[in-house]
């Protein structure tokens, strides 16, 4: 926190004795109501967007423009008010007993462009003035957030973590768990990070009720071309951008203060070693023609890219068979609705109507880890043992 920040105040023209009079001073403008209106388990204001149009400061005071709020609490409670801003400025935010600003109640000056959030204690019936002002920077937009909680509701705040006794595998979701449900419509992708020394963790972030789970982006080929969402080794911190930036709980309270416990990523796990990964499904239907677009299988547990392949196969009538050019994409993903793996596969060369084609996924194919010493090798539908692949043939 800077230097002690004073309110410019609006001083009366007195003309002089005996002298010509001087023109009054347009009266001031009404202080706009915030009205706060029941929503949920709390009350709330629309939120306000304005703009100030001048910032600036003479070392003790603001000298730019002053904007003044009038709040009237309908009930005792926890009052929250956040500013934010996306410029470069350093807005600054006073709850006030007084228009003119003389009695603070509570405070935000923050320095830089940090958003400010001050909290107060009110009783039923008490005027707050809310006071929005620049210090330095540019003048521009800003959006004023008010809500009024009940006096026994918790603070919202971050309360439990995974468990990282160990190393966490590098492809297992993190859920991060709060004193009440999140807002469902924010942008959790821009307020939530995991961070390592050069490393920003990539994978989807999902709300779950009073839960936030971390999805980490599985690996599509091969290391180093793609190291997934999480890498090991590393120490990653969990990193909330501050107050009207950052989470919102489904009340409308940011999160002020954020559990910052770092925590280790270890290797790859798989999801049920015992189980070989099984082809679940494919694109087409094998009773009419193939069109010879791309085949899409879904296996429904991750696989390790390093080891990914697929033949197509010609099956002349009368000639020994003859295999083909075969491209294969691995694509895996985990998403807040769905955790899927295909494969697809498509022949490098355009084949002629009428002829038979073997597709051929060995039982190499092995779980994310790739470890030779278990048993979960590719397979086709169960009751299809371990290893033994999975091939079709279809009719071109």
């Amino acid at each position: 926190m800077g230097a002690v920040r004073c309110l410019l105040l609006l001083a009366a023209l007195v003309p002089a004795c005996g002298g010509p009079s001087s023109p009054s001073p347009p009266p001031p403008l009404p202080d706009p109501d915030l009205e706060l209106t029941p929503q949920g388990d709390g009350w709330s204001a629309q939120p306000v967007r304005d703009s100030l149009a001048s910032v600036s400061n003479d070392g003790s005071q603001y000298t730019g423009q002053i904007h003044r709020y009038r709040l009237l609490a309908p009930v005792s409670g926890r009052l929250q008010v956040a500013l934010t801003w996306d410029h470069a400025a350093d807005f600054d935010l006073i709850l006030a007993a007084d228009e003119k600003g003389l009695v603070r109640l509570a405070e935000g000056v923050l320095t830089e462009s940090e958003p400010e959030y001050v909290g107060l204690q009110v009783t039923g019936g008490q005027t707050v003035f809310v006071l929005v002002a620049g210090w330095t920077g540019a003048p521009g937009p800003y959006t004023l957030e008010t809500l009024l909680l009940p006096v026994a509701s918790p603070v919202f705040a971050l309360v439990a973590g995974p468990d990282f006794a160990a190393p966490h595998p590098r492809n297992r979701a993190l859920r991060f768990a709060f004193n009440a449900s999140l807002d469902t419509t924010q942008d959790v992708a821009n307020r939530v990070f995991l961070v390592a020394t050069g490393h920003l963790a990539r994978g989807a972030w999902c709300v779950d009720g009073p839960a936030l789970v971390f999805y980490p982006a599985l690996p599509q080929a091969p290391e180093p071309f793609d190291e997934g969402g999480l890498k090991p080794g590393l120490e990653y911190t969990l990193q909330v951008r501050r107050a009207g930036h950052g989470l919102r709980s489904g009340a409308g309270e940011y999160l002020e203060e954020v559990w910052t416990r770092k925590f280790v990523v270890g290797p790859y796990e798989d999801e049920d070693p015992a189980s070989p990964p099984r082809v679940t499904d494919i694109n087409k239907n094998l009773a009419v023609p193939w069109d010879g677009s791309t085949i899409v299988l879904t296996i429904n547990a991750a696989l390790d890219p390093s080891i990914v392949s697929a033949q197509l196969t010609l099956l002349p009538a009368s000639a020994p068979e003859v295999p083909i050019t075969t491209l294969v994409r691995l694509d895996q993903e985990q998403t807040c609705v769905s955790h899927l793996t295909r494969l697809h596969i498509d022949p490098g060369v355009l084949l002629p109507p009428g002829v038979k084609v073997r597709l051929n996924v060995p039982g190499t194919l092995r779980g994310i880890t790739g470890d030779p010493s278990l048993s979960n090798r590719l397979a086709g539908p169960s009751p299809a043992l371990p290893g033994s692949g999975y091939e079709i043939t279809l009719l071109r």
